[in-house]
């Protein structure tokens, strides 16, 4: 089949040829390329692992999309190259929000708004949880969202979403 995990594995695969043959570079600008924001995702976090070059445009597309933006940092977090995420999208809300939207793979939010923060405690770490309202249709309505926990000090950014729920409870 054609799965993404095919095209994932045939990646990690070809790799160790991405210098020797002409062909893997071609590959992989292709996947680049890919209309699956999640293809393009996985090609640019493991040429970056590689230490192969990715432009930033790929990053900056990528950072823009709430529902991958969350996800991206995540994961250069995990093989530390968070210098590779865009600056414009390195700050709570947008993490926050990106990290809510992604929780829920299957439907589409029509809108969300950031409504406050809250300083708060879990499994003994202190941070700060945010607060969104949002709805999956326009004709909905508003329902609260939580997104946390990001850190205390507010110019860092965590991809920790232990705390993030749509919680499907009406705003009154």
């Amino acid at each position: 089949g054609n799965s993404r995990s095919d095209i994932d594995e045939y990646s990690i695969l070809l790799l160790p040829f991405y210098d020797s043959n002409p062909n893997v570079p071609l590959f992989f600008s292709r996947l680049l390329q890919s209309n699956d924001p999640a293809v393009r995702m996985n090609a640019a976090v493991l040429l970056t692992r590689s230490g192969k070059p990715v432009a930033d445009s790929i990053f900056q597309k990528l950072a823009s999309d709430d529902k991958y933006r969350g996800r991206l940092y995540s994961r250069l977090e995990k093989i530390n190259r968070t210098d590779r995420f865009p600056d414009r999208y390195r700050n709570q809300v947008d993490i926050a929000r990106s990290l809510m939207i992604s929780s829920r793979n299957y439907e589409k939010v029509d809108s969300i708004v950031m409504l406050s923060k809250q300083p708060a405690a879990y499994n003994q770490k202190q941070g700060i949880v945010y607060f969104f309202k949002y709805r999956f249709r326009k004709d909905e309505d508003w329902k609260i969202g939580i997104s946390g926990l990001q850190p205390k000090e507010e110019k860092q950014v965590s991809s920790d979403d232990k705390l993030v729920v749509l919680t499907d409870k009406k705003i009154k």
